[in-house]
């Protein structure tokens, strides 16, 4: 469930991307602005989240934003400058790049979830006051 923040978050940040070279540099500066507080409001929804979860998710997000604000910015100094250096990529390593962020979010899925169930099964919370289980019904 805490996973369907995330595309608030990159709604938010693809203000950047959308919005570069189509507005002014004053309507640009106030759609980033609001992008980077709309992304720390859902990331402070997170963080109010389960712990193991918010671990697993944060470092995802972190990784892709970096990753993607990297290769944005690359993007860009190649269209500014025109120089191409290296020449296109092998197939290889796109598809490599593909199966290894596949295999990284199954991860983090899977130990977000089911990691560790002995520590999920400690960390239960407790019934509310004057709600009674039916094991305490029975006593």
């Amino acid at each position: 469930m805490i996973m369907t923040l995330l595309p608030y978050i990159y709604s938010a940040i693809s203000i950047k991307v959308l919005g570069y070279k189509k507005m002014s540099a004053k309507q640009y500066s106030f759609y980033v602005t609001m992008g980077v507080i709309a992304a720390l409001y859902s990331l402070w929804a997170l963080v109010g989240s389960d712990g193991d979860q918010v671990r697993w998710s944060l470092i995802f997000v972190i990784c892709t934003i970096i990753f993607y604000s990297a290769s944005v910015t690359r993007q860009r100094e190649i269209e500014e400058t025109g120089v191409h250096p290296g020449g296109a990529s092998p197939v290889w390593v796109r598809y490599f790049a593909l199966t290894a962020t596949i295999v990284a979010l199954v991860t983090f899925f899977w130990v977000s979830m089911y990691g560790n169930q002995e520590h999920h099964r400690k960390m239960q919370r407790a019934p509310l006051p004057g709600i009674m289980t039916d094991a305490a019904k029975t006593e």
